[in-house]
C-alpha cells in the first residue's frame, strides 16, 4: 500500500465521520439529511475501491458490493436477497 493510498483513505474516513455527526443534525427524509446519506454511499464506496486496489483488508467485499449496489440503484436502500436476485 502506497502512501498516498494511506493518505486517501485517513481523508475519506475522516469525511465519512464528518458527514456521520452533521447526519445527526437533520431530519430524515430532508434534503440535507438525504444529501448526507448518498455522500456517505459514495465516500464508502470511494474507501472500498481504494482499499481493494490496495490491498487492504478492512473492508467487507460483500458489504462494499451491497453499498454499491445500493448507490446504482438511487441510493434506494434494497436488502441483500431483494438485490441477489436483481443478478
Amino acid at each position: 500500500m502506497t502512501e498516498e493510498s494511506i493518505d486517501a483513505i485517513q481523508v475519506i474516513e475522516a469525511t465519512i465521520r464528518n458527514c456521520q455527526k452533521s447526519q445527526l443534525k437533520f431530519v430524515a427524509g430532508s434534503a440535507q439529511f438525504t444529501l448526507l446519506k448518498n455522500r456517505l454511499h459514495a465516500l464508502e464506496v470511494g474507501r472500498g475501491l481504494l482499499c481493494q486496489e490496495s490491498g487492504h483488508k478492512s473492508t467487507n467485499k460483500f458489504d462494499f458490493q451491497f453499498k454499491l449496489l445500493n448507490l446504482i440503484f438511487g441510493g434506494r436502500s434494497f436488502s441483500p436477497v431483494q438485490i441477489l436476485k436483481t443478478l
